[in-house]
């Protein structure tokens, strides 16, 4: 049964998501299942039920975490999710997993009991909020947004002091109507008492507001592009070939058929020209 509903699974895989995935997501499948067999260990450390769920929730989610941050998966729910987020990506994988998961458990509820379930719950949604934090990475960014009028001055001290690129936006008040500059500048957390220094010291009139930033990339922050190993790039090539290939294939039918559509209508057109003679004869 769990086997046939991989390969299932697999099959929407590859359609979806691409041959990628579907190599990746085999060596998680056959890592998972191997080291199950092997480290079939009794509980040795408690026996406390709520320690269990929310520990051995933890380092499911950090497993979890890091197949999915490697684009792969181990099989079974992770492996819907993914398929499931390729369509809805403004869901996170860790989010869709715990759904999944807390659907079977429901179902299971009759089986394994009530007290059991509760647990398992307490174990999903662990793992689906720890794998969510090692998906998008655990880099705490904040970006500021700064209105004031002296924004040069400002600016010139973050990019002296912290030193972090600053960002000038053209804005408008829609009260006063005015134009105005508003500054953005990304800071990780430990800089955020330095940025709040600088801004207070230039202008106590300033207004400023934040946002958390879930991931940022690029200079100074986490690296944009990553090496990739031959055979991945060689994947990678391959599906990018097919993808041209089936381009190429619809834009020939497409030739084809109005090709097929001009002869028909130069048929008519001579059928009713013929048509035409017989009758003036």
């Amino acid at each position: 049964m769990y086997i046939g509903v991989n390969i299932i699974l697999f099959i929407f895989a590859v359609k979806y998501i691409g041959k990628r995935f579907a190599i990746t997501s085999a060596v998680g499948v056959l890592g998972y299942s191997l080291f199950m067999e092997v480290l079939k260990l009794e509980p040795f450390v408690t026996e406390d039920l709520l320690l269990c769920a929310i520990f051995g929730g933890l380092i499911l989610g950090l497993g979890l975490g890091l197949v999915l941050r490697g684009r792969g998966s181990t099989g079974g729910s992770d492996m819907l999710a993914c398929i499931i987020n390729k369509h809805f990506s403004s869901i996170s994988l860790g989010t869709i997993v715990m759904a999944i998961d807390c659907v079977v458990i429901v179902a299971s509820m009759l089986v394994y009991g009530l007290n059991f379930s509760l647990y398992s719950l307490i174990a999903i949604f662990v793992m689906g909020k720890v794998s969510d934090v090692v998906v998008a990475g655990v880099q705490s960014v904040r970006a500021f947004y700064i209105v004031s009028e002296k924004n040069d001055e400002i600016a010139k001290e973050i990019l002296n002091k912290l030193p972090r690129g600053v960002t000038a936006l053209k804005t408008q008040g829609m009260y006063t109507k005015n134009e105005s500059t508003t500054l953005m500048c990304l800071v990780t957390n430990p800089q955020v008492p330095l940025l709040k220094q600088i801004v207070s010291s230039i202008d106590l009139n300033a207004f400023m507001f934040s946002t958390n930033v879930s991931e940022a990339m690029g200079k100074g922050f986490n690296s944009l592009k990553k090496p990739k190993s031959k055979i991945i790039n060689k994947i990678e090539e391959i599906e990018i070939e097919e993808e041209n290939i089936v381009e190429n294939e619809e834009l020939n039918r497409e030739k084809v058929e109005n090709l097929e559509k001009i002869e028909e209508k130069d048929q008519k057109l001579k059928k009713s020209r013929a048509k035409k003679k017989e009758k003036i004869e």
